[in-house]
């Protein structure tokens, strides 16, 4: 009967926890990656100046020309400006260190280029609710920037 079947389980304690740190770590890196360029692909998709439905056919292997559809935003002249970054002051030119010194100071631990950049462009994770980042001056100061673009220039600075 049910009642009398019992299912045992052995404990792997051989495993490298180094190792698998490294691969967790490794493969959430790439998933980051990967999603970030999904979403400057569909945000590229809605900058768009031609067809949206054009767009999407050819995407999906239906070459048929350039076409102009007649109902989509952009045929119908109420095409929509995404997340433009064309009136930003530089990125070079801005002072990150004013930014970033209370977010610094509230953490005990050495903090890496990538953390910063979640900090300064307001993307959430778990170490900041911790150090209740949201109240601290620089958080989300850089969100209306790339983030690809303001991780290289945080990795270009020594924090």
């Amino acid at each position: 009967s049910a009642k009398q079947m019992v299912e045992v389980y052995k404990i792997n304690t051989t495993f490298n926890i180094g190792t698998l740190a490294e691969k967790l770590t490794h493969l959430f890196s790439e998933k980051e990656s990967s999603e970030i360029k999904k979403i400057g692909n569909l945000i590229d998709f809605f900058r768009s100046e031609t067809c949206l439905s054009n767009k999407l056919s050819t995407y999906f292997g239906e070459n048929k020309g350039e076409y102009r559809c007649g109902h989509c935003s952009v045929c119908n002249g109420n095409g929509k400006v995404v997340l433009s970054s064309k009136n930003l002051k530089p990125l070079e030119n801005i002072d990150l260190i004013p930014l970033i010194t209370p977010f610094q100071r509230s953490l005990d631990n050495n903090i890496t280029p990538e953390i910063i950049t979640k900090f300064l462009c307001g993307i959430s994770m778990p170490l900041f609710t911790k150090v209740k980042a949201r109240k601290l001056a620089g958080f989300n100061s850089l969100a209306s920037y790339q983030y690809s673009k303001v991780l290289e220039i945080v990795k270009k600075q020594r924090f």
